[in-house]
């Protein structure tokens, strides 16, 4: 029986006595499974999650059964550098500061997964890519990250 993950990103601000605050909801009613992880970053990339078109063990996951995914950094100092790959030599990377967290987008079907594009244009977009692996590296010292990731199946 699916259950609903609710997502929702609130900003409170005020300045100069004017809000700017904002809420965004977004619901997902089709979630079954559910893969939550806290993984330790060395300054050496590795690897931290695995996609393939039939999910496997414990990092290997469905990406056509993927919903949502995000990734924190729990660090209080240091970055983190989460790279995003395909089966070639397609690399989109991130740096994802003490604190904050990655969202990989992902689409509204239920039979599409995430992709992303790398292009050295910026003003033309090349062809989707599966991500295949996604990769933590983390800057001056060892730290923690929580990956949190609800599926379809």
């Amino acid at each position: 029986m699916a259950s609903t993950l609710k997502i929702t990103l609130q900003e409170e601000l005020s300045l100069e006595g004017v809000s700017y605050n904002g809420i965004r909801t977004k619901t997902i009613s089709t979630i079954e499974s559910v893969f939550k992880h806290i993984v330790s970053v060395t300054t050496a990339e590795g690897t931290i999650l695995t996609f393939t078109d039939a999910g496997g063990d414990i990092a290997t996951l469905d990406r056509d059964t993927v919903e949502y995914l995000r990734i924190t950094n729990l660090d209080t100092t240091n970055f983190v550098v989460i790279s995003l790959k395909d089966g070639s030599a397609a690399v989109a990377a991130v740096r994802l500061d003490a604190g904050r967290s990655l969202i990989i987008p992902t689409p509204n079907t239920t039979t599409e997964h995430p992709q992303f594009f790398v292009d050295d244009d910026a003003a033309t977009h090349g062809t989707m890519l599966d991500i295949d692996t996604i990769t933590a590296d983390a800057d001056t010292d060892t730290c923690k990250i929580e990956i949190f990731c609800a599926m379809n199946a």
